[in-house]
């Protein structure tokens, strides 16, 4: 089994420029993802998504937006189930 445990972040974003979401990042996040999973399938690991989303059940929307806001390709090809559970629990709290 190939499953790897993904850190968070050491930052926890929560500056005033995170008031709202830049949904031009948060489109090409998805849209990375997207591509990341069909080119490589082992990115997309469900259960490392649920641990980080439950953890996240803490941040306030402000994090959430923070760590979209303030990422890059960079960050989402290290941590992809990170920004995966970003995306899950944006769902859950019926703010995406």
């Amino acid at each position: 089994m190939n499953e790897k445990i993904i850190k968070f972040p050491e930052k926890r974003p929560e500056s005033a420029q995170n008031e709202y979401l830049d949904k031009k990042i948060l489109t090409e996040m998805l849209e990375f993802l997207s591509s990341l999973k069909e080119s490589d399938p082992f990115s997309f690991n469900p259960k490392n998504i649920e641990l980080c989303r439950k953890e996240l059940e803490e941040a306030s929307d402000k994090e959430i937006y923070g760590w979209i806001n303030e990422s890059n390709e960079s960050h989402w090809k290290v941590r992809p189930s990170f920004y995966h559970a970003l995306i899950a629990e944006k769902k859950r709290r019926k703010i995406l």
